[in-house]
C-alpha cells in the first residue's frame, strides 16, 4: 500500500497544504523507526543543513538502495558554460542525532523549497529501509511525497490526515 501526499489540492488548487509542526515530527520518527539511512538533495554549494550532517554521511551509499543516478540540472550561464555546481543525492545514516538535525532545523516536508529561514535548503528527502527498500519519499518541487510502509510495519495512522491519498500498489 502507498500513501501519497500533495502539496496542492488537484480539485481545487488555491489552497496550499504541507507537513509541518508536530505532524513533521512525527513523519520523521516514524521513518527514523523502520529506515536505516535517509538521502537529502544537495541542490546549492553552500547548505547549512548538509553542513551539520556531515559527520552522518554514509559514502559511497550501499549498493542495496534503490537509487537512480543523480538528476543532473544543467542551467548555463549567459556565456552557455554550465554553473559550477551541480545538484547531487547526500546519503546519511539514520540515528538520533541525525533525526534530531531533520526535525529541529527544517520545519516541514516542503520547507526544503519554500522556508526562508534556511538559506539554500536542500530537497528531495527520501528513507530507505536496511535492505534499500523507499519508505519515504519526496519531490520537493513538485510537492509531492509518498510513504510504503511494508504489510509487517507498524500502520501509520497516527500520522495520516485527510490530504494523504490511498493508493494500492
Amino acid at each position: 500500500m502507498r500513501y501519497i501526499f500533495r502539496e496542492y489540492n488537484e480539485i481545487n488548487d488555491e489552497k496550499s497544504y504541507d507537513i509541518s509542526g508536530s505532524d513533521y515530527a512525527k513523519l520523521i520518527r516514524y521513518c527514523a523507526t523502520h529506515a536505516s539511512y535517509f538521502s537529502l538533495r544537495k541542490m546549492h554549494e553552500t547548505t547549512p543543513v548538509c553542513a551539520l550532517l556531515n559527520q552522518y554521511t554514509i559514502c559511497p551509499p550501499p549498493s542495496c538502495l534503490e537509487t537512480e543516478p543523480p538528476y543532473v540540472y544543467v542551467y548555463p550561464n549567459d556565456n552557455g558554460a554550465p554553473p559550477p555546481f551541480q545538484p547531487y543525492d547526500i546519503f546519511y545514516r539514520v540515528c538520533f542525532e541525525s533525526v534530531s538535525i531533520l526535525i529541529d532545523k527544517i520545519s516541514s516536508v516542503f520547507s526544503y523549497l519554500w522556508d526562508e529561514q534556511h538559506f539554500n535548503p536542500p530537497e528531495n528527502l527520501t528513507f530507505y529501509r536496511l535492505d534499500g527498500s523507499v519508505l519515504f519519499s519526496s519531490v520537493t518541487h513538485d510537492g509531492i511525497c509518498w510513504l510504503t510502509p511494508k504489510e509487517y510495519e507498524e500502520k501509520p495512522n497516527s500520522i495520516l490526515s485527510e490530504h494523504w491519498e490511498i493508493n494500492d500498489l
